[in-house]
């Protein structure tokens, strides 16, 4: 079993089947019908278990739960869904108990577009709604973690939460293009995020022989310079072929302050 920080108190058995069932899809009248209580005391219970882990949202509530084992995630089944790497961002802002406009704002959507693209992933993974669908999620292998105790011990407020541009994988590096983030408009990258993204950029330039700078820059929304100045901190020796692939060029001023 593994050991929970002091941050956040532990669910009541009346807490954990409320959430459970939500999980599972069911309303507040089924959920009630399920327990025998009434759908007061089953609101009542989803919001002390969302105070005790420190979420806002219920999809968050979800994801958190299972997070830090406070219920066994559900097993992980031979189903296969394939979804693109914004829809991805999309299902891990909700499971970071984001709200559709701090994901589009950190995802290049408008509310809109990032509504529908909720709708698309509760379509493809059958799921009943948005708490539903991160049940499925982990399901389906495409939300989760290793239930470790380092893993559980970075759990924090969620008004402190890191709105980290790895969403959730600060220990993964990514190895395609697709996998690299989209940085918002005038994002100041420092620290730890900095260095993320450098790990991040350098790894996809080296593995992939063909990804130009210019081609990181697009799907970044970084600048020419700033990527290939990245890339020189590094220590990445640049490819040859073309402008657009490392030779020399003035970086944008100031970009390399971002």
């Amino acid at each position: 079993m593994t050991s929970q920080p002091p941050e956040w108190l532990g669910l009541s058995a009346r807490e954990r089947e409320a959430v459970q069932l939500m999980a599972l899809g069911m309303t507040r009248t089924e959920s009630a019908a399920k327990m025998g209580v009434c759908t007061a005391r089953v609101n009542c219970c989803m919001k002390n278990a969302a105070g005790k882990l420190r979420t806002p949202t219920w999809p968050g509530l979800v994801d958190r739960v299972y997070t830090l084992r406070e219920i066994d995630p559900p097993e992980s089944t031979t189903e296969g869904v394939s979804i693109g790497l914004t829809r991805h961002h999309v299902l891990r802002g909700l499971a970071d108990g984001r709200d559709l406009p701090w994901i589009a704002a950190n995802s290049g959507l408008t509310v809109d577009a990032v509504h529908g693209e909720a709708r698309i992933l509760i379509s493809l993974t059958g799921a009943k709604n948005t708490e539903n669908l991160i049940h499925r999620g982990w399901e389906l292998g495409l939300l989760g973690s290793s239930p470790t105790t380092s893993a559980t011990r970075r759990f924090i407020r969620y008004d402190r939460i890191n709105t980290s541009i790895s969403w959730g994988f600060p220990n993964v590096t990514a190895e395609k293009l697709e996998d690299l983030p989209k940085i918002p408009p005038r994002r100041r990258l420092t620290g730890k995020e900095r260095e993320k993204f450098r790990k991040d950029v350098s790894a996809v330039y080296k593995r992939v022989p063909k990804v130009s700078v210019r081609d990181i820059s697009e799907v970044t929304g970084r600048s020419f310079g700033f990527i290939r100045t990245i890339l020189l901190e590094a220590g990445v020796e640049m490819h040859s072929g073309g402008n657009s692939r490392g030779l020399p060029v003035p970086s944008d001023k100031g970009e390399a302050e971002v």
